[in-house]
């Protein structure tokens, strides 16, 4: 029952905060990484696209198959190493949900200026995010994000939110 409740606040204090916060349309702004829908438009402006198809990954780690999902793209104005698309687990500390890393999978060497990172087959699944970017930012210090659907009708659909690197 207290693990419910605090899901239940969890949920709300994230609506809450989304609601909060002002969109943009996708457009190179200085943040260190961005998400969006892949639209072919879209993708059309970058030099070079990476995409991993996450099919496989979502029918091993959630069980759903027969769903498309959505593509999603992630981009930065800054050169990023080590770029690896990555599995969360979640676990309550001191009445607070952290999130870590529980498995690796695409990597990419570089995610620089003019490249798109295109994941395949997205689905938000539940409360919790189950899934995320980690990388090498400029000055070499491991960074991390989860991929957040934003509940909001605002655009885009989806943030990246970061968290502390810890591994499973």
């Amino acid at each position: 029952m207290k693990k419910r409740a605090i899901c239940l606040v969890l949920a709300v204090f994230l609506l809450l905060l989304a609601a909060g916060c002002k969109k943009e349309p996708p457009t190179p702004s200085g943040e260190l990484i961005r998400i969006d829908l892949a639209g072919d438009e879209f993708l059309s402006t970058f030099d070079n696209i990476h995409e991993f198809n996450l099919m496989p990954v979502r029918e091993t780690h959630l069980g759903i198959v027969d769903m498309e999902g959505d593509r999603l793209v992630i981009w930065t104005d800054r050169s990023l190493k080590d770029v690896r698309l990555v599995t969360l687990g979640s676990r309550e500390e001191d009445e607070k949900f952290v999130s870590f890393i529980t498995e690796h999978y695409d990597t990419i060497d570089e995610l620089s200026p003019g490249m798109a990172y295109v994941i395949g087959s997205y689905i938000d699944a539940g409360m919790l995010p189950w899934l995320g970017v980690a990388f090498l930012d400029e000055d070499d210090v491991q960074r991390c994000f989860s991929i957040v659907q934003d509940q909001s009708d605002e655009f885009p659909p989806y943030r990246l939110i970061e968290f502390a690197y810890e591994s499973a």
